[in-house]
C-alpha cells in the first residue's frame, strides 16, 4: 500500500495500528486525569459554600421552627455569618464580592437596627404581626446572602 509516496508494507500498517491505538490509550488517560482533577475541584468548591452556608441555613431553620423572636436569631448567629461572609469574599470573584458585600451590608444595617445589644429584647414577647414581619424581612435578606454565595 502506497499513502503519502511512503510504500508500507502489511507489517508497518499493523505497527501504525498500535502506535495509534496507544497514542489513544495516552490522550485518554491524560483527558481524564485532567477531568478528574476538575471534577474534585469542584467537589472541594461545593463542600466549601456548603461550610460557609451553615449559619444562615441555621437562622433560616430557626425561622422556619418559630423558635425563637428575630432578635435572639440575629445575635445567636451574627458572628458565625460574618465570619462566613469574609470567608465567601475570600474566595468569590471581584463581582460576587462586591454583590455580597452589598448584601451583607443590608443585612449588617438591619442587624443595627433591631438587634445589636438588645440582651432583654432576645426574652421579650412581640406581637404576632410585628414579628412576623420582622423574621420576613429577615428571610429575606438571608435568602440574598445564601443566593449570592452559591453563585461564587
Amino acid at each position: 500500500m502506497t499513502i503519502f509516496g511512503i510504500t508500507l508494507s502489511s507489517i508497518d500498517l499493523y505497527l501504525l495500528g498500535i502506535v495509534g491505538t496507544l497514542a489513544a490509550i495516552v490522550i485518554g488517560a491524560i483527558l481524564y486525569r485532567k477531568n478528574k482533577f476538575f471534577i474534585k475541584k469542584r467537589e472541594e468548591r461545593t463542600d466549601l459554600i456548603n461550610n460557609l452556608l451553615i449559619p444562615f441555613n441555621d437562622a433560616i431553620a430557626n425561622i422556619e421552627h418559630g423558635e425563637h423572636n428575630h432578635i435572639m436569631i440575629m445575635n445567636a448567629f451574627y458572628q458565625q455569618q460574618r465570619e462566613s461572609i469574609s470567608r465567601a469574599k475570600a474566595i468569590a470573584t471581584k463581582r460576587d464580592k462586591e454583590k455580597i458585600g452589598t448584601a451583607w451590608n443590608d443585612y449588617t444595617t438591619f442587624y443595627h437596627n433591631n438587634a445589636e445589644g438588645q440582651i432583654t429584647g432576645q426574652f421579650t414577647v412581640f406581637p404576632n404581626n410585628f414579628e412576623a414581619s420582622q423574621q420576613r424581612e429577615l428571610r429575606q435578606h438571608l435568602d440574598t446572602i445564601i443566593k449570592h454565595i452559591k453563585k461564587i
